[in-house]
């Protein structure tokens, strides 16, 4: 039986060079008629970044920034995503209800895709891959080969060009 493709979740990290990604997650939702499904992580502030924040301002007020400046960001992000899909990826007006949500929230982004590829029963997830070499591939990691290492989904990594 041939694999059926409705429900495409496309990682993003709004950097410049991910367009051919998002033209690849575009291009496979028209072929096969997929909803697309778009996530962006915001990664959680380290303890050693939080103890800088916190050495100069109180708790309380630190949490209210996080908190109040988390939720402008996410949405800021979300206006942005849907933007720069329905007005430069998808170029026919029938095509609009292709984008079918955006989730942003603060995770680890492999954390954050391989759940939300679960929460959505997505049939594929498209996200973009730095090809690393030498030592760099083994102590930076990628986000995309854990991705494809612990995913029970099918995973279309696009190469990005540094």
């Amino acid at each position: 039986m041939l694999t059926d493709i409705r429900k495409i979740l496309f990682a993003t990290t709004l950097e410049r060079e991910t367009r051919a990604v998002t033209e690849m997650a575009a291009s496979l939702a028209v072929k096969y008629g997929a909803e697309v499904i778009m996530v962006h992580a915001l990664e959680p502030l380290g303890n050693f970044g939080r103890a800088i924040v916190d050495s100069y301002i109180s708790r309380e007020l630190a949490e209210k920034i996080r908190t109040e400046g988390r939720q402008e960001l996410m949405q800021e992000i979300e206006t942005k995503v849907r933007t720069f899909f329905e007005e430069e990826m998808i170029t026919d007006p029938a095509q609009q209800h292709l984008l079918r949500e955006i989730i942003v929230r603060e995770a680890m982004p492999e954390d954050l895709i391989l759940q939300v590829a679960d929460e959505q029963n997505v049939d594929l997830i498209v996200m973009g891959s730095h090809h690393r070499r030498g030592l760099s591939k083994v102590l930076m990691g990628s986000t995309a080969r854990k991705v494809v290492e612990l995913s029970t989904r099918p995973v279309l990594t696009v190469p990005l060009r540094d």
